[in-house]
């Protein structure tokens, strides 16, 4: 179950099965049963046996779904300049739409826009498309700058391609624009 409204998603390492595959296991039952600190620590042993890109920003993600935006910034900083230095695109463009993101709810606009594009050059190296995350925070940006409807769009579009664990951020996103509007 998703925890304060969130969903929790907890990102699989690129490379074959580890010692930290159960570390990650027994970290979701711990967030099930309300055991935050605890599940912290887990991850936090799992990036030191597994300093991978992958490790770092399941460590990232954990942090923001538990509003400790402050603390996510460097592992996600660190997995996605490794992520691009071992070309896994799509490792770092989850890195950079998660600091976009974090940088737009700090008022860190100039931030969250050198994020953006450089998520999106990494989702275009990777998939050849943009993420529905990645419309998100571009959405974001335009409505900071007033263009209501370049941020309609972009959310529309967002909706299109959103997998089912990204629906519910787009969908707040959406209720932001419809406030705005007012």
């Amino acid at each position: 179950p998703p925890f304060w409204g969130f969903p929790i998603v907890i990102e699989q390492s690129q490379r074959p099965a580890t010692t930290v595959d159960p570390l990650r296991h027994t970290a979701r039952r711990l967030i099930r049963r309300g055991e935050i600190d605890a599940a912290e620590r887990l991850y936090r042993e799992a990036v030191t046996q597994d300093p991978s890109p992958s490790a770092k920003l399941a460590l990232g993600r954990f942090l923001v779904s538990v509003c400790r935006d402050k603390d996510a910034v460097m592992p996600l900083q660190e997995a996605a300049r490794e992520a691009r230095f071992h070309a896994e695109s799509a490792t770092a463009a989850r890195c950079l739409n998660l600091l976009a993101g974090i940088f737009h709810r700090a008022g860190r606009g100039a931030d969250a826009a050198r994020c953006e594009q450089a998520a999106v050059r990494a989702e275009l190296d990777s998939a050849g498309r943009l993420s529905a995350m990645t419309l998100v925070n571009r959405a974001t940006t335009a409505m900071g700058a007033g263009d209501l409807r370049q941020a309609a769009r972009l959310l529309v579009a967002a909706r299109r391609t959103a997998a089912h664990d990204e629906l519910p951020q787009v969908c707040l996103a959406s209720g932001v624009l419809w406030l705005n509007c007012d």
